[in-house]
């Protein structure tokens, strides 16, 4: 059975909605909302804004419909305000999905009483899983047919609908340069050949893992440091089985060039972790279909604002995420590489920008360079971000391939393959 119309309640995740409304090939859309009337206790609670986001997204053909604060008051207001929209004979589904209490009782007390015998569908979407559960009005499972019409999907288009705008990156149905090099066109590159043999070497060798931490000092014993970069391909030459990744002019034009935005100065361990993991996650992704089935779009270093101009502090951006990956069914998972320290702040801070950019669907992980667990001892300062990250609850994934009975301690490759393995069955563009 086929829907034209669907009723839905105005959330701050209007991911729950825009993928229901895609999913079935919705055609118009009966939006329950509130007015703020400028109430400052329900400031934090921006039905306007909600809806802007969902309907700057949705095209022409959808038409929102939106109800004053009263509708939802008390049954008998909301029945009429229903009643007055004219539903029609057709119908309808009612998407539950980011409802309040109010909303979802009242609604499924209207349904029950005054379309009974139209054939109308509960649907809900349960984001954790990626799965939608539809219903018929007495909660018997029903099934109702998904249209096969893709339709966008991409981390702009994602954060858009959180109200968080991608900078320099305003089209919102526009992928990353590395979803399609990577997984539309299946090519690879220079940069990515390269760092794959980076992490095999790395992998097998604890005295690279010292030399890169070293790079987070400016002074290594009673060595200043003034060029990071280049400290660090004299170091590698020192290491057997480490020196081919530095040997040929290319080599070390390639580590130049990947690095050469952060400085001499800075903290470069770090940003190679970002690389090595980044370029590890799309090796995983990109070598089993079902996995890169998936995926929606992945990208490094997205800075981002808020889109409304009276939310932001300036016009530079408020927050960085070191690698963002979307799976076709809207799942966000946010990473951030640690290649040292990590205070209780900066895990709480990571776990709330992460809210604030996916809801609570939203996935906060710590990647930390670890290769195997015998070495989290010796190396005091990525212990403390493992223990401040855990406080945080955030997922912490390893470099390494070593699997832990530690809850919420993954190996990287473990944990791209487990979170997507659902995905669900959406036909996202």
């Amino acid at each position: 059975m086929k829907y034209e119309k669907m009723v839905i309640f105005s959330t701050l995740n209007q991911m729950v909605n825009y993928i229901a409304i895609k999913e079935y090939g919705i055609k118009e859309i009966i939006n329950l909302t509130m007015e703020n009337n400028g109430q400052p206790n329900l400031k934090k609670f921006n039905y306007n804004k909600w809806d802007k986001n969902l309907e700057d997204i949705l095209d022409e053909r959808v038409v929102p419909k939106r109800f004053g604060r009263q509708a939802v008051i008390n049954f008998n207001q909301l029945k009429d305000k229903l009643d007055r929209i004219d539903l029609g004979k057709k119908a309808v589904m009612w998407n539950i999905t980011g409802g309040q209490r109010n909303f979802v009782m009242a609604i499924m007390r209207y349904v029950f009483r005054e379309r009974k015998d139209k054939g109308d569908s509960i649907v809900y979407f349960e984001g954790n899983e990626e799965k939608f559960y539809t219903y018929d009005i007495d909660f018997m499972e029903k099934e109702v047919d998904r249209v096969e019409e893709p339709y966008p999907m991409n981390i702009p288009l994602a954060f858009k609908l959180m109200g968080i705008e991608v900078k320099n990156k305003k089209d919102k149905n526009d992928t990353s340069e590395y979803y399609k090099k990577f997984i539309e066109k299946r090519q690879t590159d220079r940069e990515y050949r390269y760092y794959k043999r980076f992490y095999e070497k790395y992998m097998n060798n604890s005295i690279l893992l010292e030399r890169l931490i070293e790079t987070n000092k400016d002074i290594v014993g009673k060595e200043k440091i003034n060029d990071k970069i280049e400290w660090l391909i004299d170091r590698m030459r020192e290491i057997d089985n480490c020196k081919e990744l530095v040997e040929c002019k290319e080599d070390r034009k390639t580590l130049r060039e990947s690095l050469k935005i952060y400085g001499k100065r800075s903290k470069v361990f770090g940003y190679i972790l970002e690389k090595i993991a980044f370029y590890k996650i799309i090796d995983v992704v990109i070598n089993q279909k079902e996995l890169m089935d998936n995926v929606a779009d992945l990208d490094i270093s997205v800075k981002i604002n808020a889109s409304y101009k009276d939310e932001r502090v300036s016009d530079h951006h408020i927050d960085e995420f070191d690698i963002v990956l979307l799976t076709k069914m809207g799942k966000i998972i946010i990473f951030e590489c640690k290649s040292g320290a990590m205070t209780g702040d900066n895990a709480k801070s990571t776990h709330y920008s992460t809210y604030r950019v996916a809801g609570v669907y939203g996935t906060p992980v710590l990647i930390n360079p670890i290769t195997k667990h015998s070495e989290i001892k010796k190396y005091k300062n990525i212990e403390m971000a493992e223990n401040a990250a855990k406080k945080a609850g955030l997922i912490i994934c390893r470099m390494g391939n070593e699997a832990t009975n530690i809850t919420n301690i993954y190996p990287i490759e473990a944990y791209i393959k487990e979170v997507l393995k659902t995905g669900g069955n959406s036909y996202v563009q």
